[in-house]
């Protein structure tokens, strides 16, 4: 079975184009497979998204919330070997999540932003 690197990181905030860009720059640095991100703070639009994937080298699933605050992404790297199944937005820019099928295991990725003692939790489940 190939690796695969997961990632998840408190942005806060990627409203800053600027800091997008470095942010999304480092990430792919770091060959992470999957990253799940947490408070991105800010209203994307399509245009947003779009080249979020472009710089990004993958694709981008990114709930953000009205108000430019809260606010959640899940990134897949292009070289990641998976095929996506279903991406769901489960509660807008507090809960995704994303089924993936992964060298035949089937993988549900939950990326959830809670405040428990300001800690962002992720729930993965693997389905046979």
């Amino acid at each position: 079975m190939s690796s695969v690197r997961i990632c998840t990181f408190n942005v806060k905030g990627l409203a800053s184009i600027t800091k997008r860009d470095r942010v999304l720059c480092w990430l792919n640095q770091q060959q992470f497979s999957i990253v799940l991100l947490q408070e991105i703070h800010y209203n994307a639009n399509s245009d947003d998204k779009e080249k979020c994937a472009s710089k990004w080298n993958g694709n981008c699933y990114l709930s953000d919330y009205s108000n430019n605050s809260l606010g959640v992404g899940i990134l897949i790297n292009a070289a990641c070997i998976c095929k996506i199944l279903e991406y769901q937005e489960i509660i807008v820019g507090r809960m995704q999540r994303i089924q993936l099928d992964i060298e035949g295991k089937i993988i549900n990725i939950f990326n959830i932003r809670i405040y428990m003692h300001q800690i962002a939790m992720i729930l993965i489940f693997f389905v046979h």
